[in-house]
């Protein structure tokens, strides 16, 4: 009896063993992987193309420690830091052996207009250092377009699609709801413009809420439009008009928004992705 439960113990013993070595040999395994990935230099041979595939929204700053490691270890980021896509920009536009920078931008999840402005600068910057810069996307969004606007050519999916309709904003209202439940809400302000309660006050927006709300994005519209208009060599009046005018400008073209986009000469070239870096 004593024999068989000394036997159990001892595989008992051995069955930990091997799993603490298995998750040792595994974590080590593990670290060697991370730090190859992010160490590994490749070799750049002259006339080198880069190819720049942005994945998600762009923002000012990525959380670091185990979330900065799993991000990493994986190819689907939802965040990109807004210092990883200049630099990167930077070094392509001072590198010899870089003679071209193709921009992947299918999977380019936007950001704010300041952000879309620093890496469209760094963008032209590539092309003014004597590089050919192509962008691509079978979907150009706003944020995406507007970068693409500063390579030297856009080309755009045979099926793709080239939109940008205006900035908006959205603000829920609790007002009702709130007098229903019998919360009370009390409020000390001064001024008109003070907007911050009336989601907890009122049932929508108000005057004056909705004209500060209308200056802040016309604003921003203009200066989105202004940087597409000087790169693109078009006048805000006509991107203005292509956006109001959308719907009936895909129905002349036979619902294309590829064809639609190039006849207006908002891009450069219609091509499936494979061809694209050929162009």
């Amino acid at each position: 009896m004593k024999s068989g439960i000394f036997s159990f113990f001892r595989i008992f013993d051995v069955l930990r063993k091997i799993i603490i070595n298995l998750l040792f040999w595994g974590l080590i395994a593990a670290a060697v992987v991370f730090y190859v990935k992010n160490n590994y230099i490749p070799e750049i041979e002259d006339g080198t193309t880069l190819v720049i595939r942005p994945q998600g929204m762009v923002v000012d700053y990525f959380p670091s420690g185990a979330g900065s490691f799993l991000s990493d270890l994986s190819e689907d980021e939802t965040f990109i830091p807004l210092r990883k896509i200049l630099t990167v920009l930077d070094e392509a536009a001072s590198d010899e052996k870089i003679s071209s920078v193709f921009i992947d931008l299918r999977y380019f999840g936007g950001g704010g207009l300041s952000k879309l402005q620093e890496i469209a600068s760094a963008v032209k910057k590539v092309k003014e250092a004597g590089k050919t810069v192509i962008a691509f996307s079978d979907k150009y969004t706003q944020g995406s377009y507007y970068i693409a606007s500063h390579a030297g050519k856009v080309v755009i999916d045979p099926l793709g699609e080239l939109m940008f309709t205006g900035l908006d904003s959205f603000t829920n209202y609790y007002g009702k709801g709130m007098e229903k439940f019998r919360i009370r809400v009390n409020v000390f302000k001064t001024g008109d413009y003070k907007s911050a309660v009336e989601p907890f006050t009122s049932e929508g927006m108000s005057r004056f809420s909705r004209e500060a709300s209308s200056k802040y994005l016309n604003a921003l519209w203009g200066e989105y439009l202004s940087g597409i208009a000087k790169e693109r060599n078009k006048t805000v009046k006509q991107l203005e008009n292509y956006a109001s005018g959308y719907a009936s400008i895909l129905s002349r073209h036979s619902s294309s928004s590829a064809s639609a986009a190039k006849e207006n000469g908002l891009v450069d070239e219609i091509s499936v992705y494979n061809d694209a870096e050929k162009l």
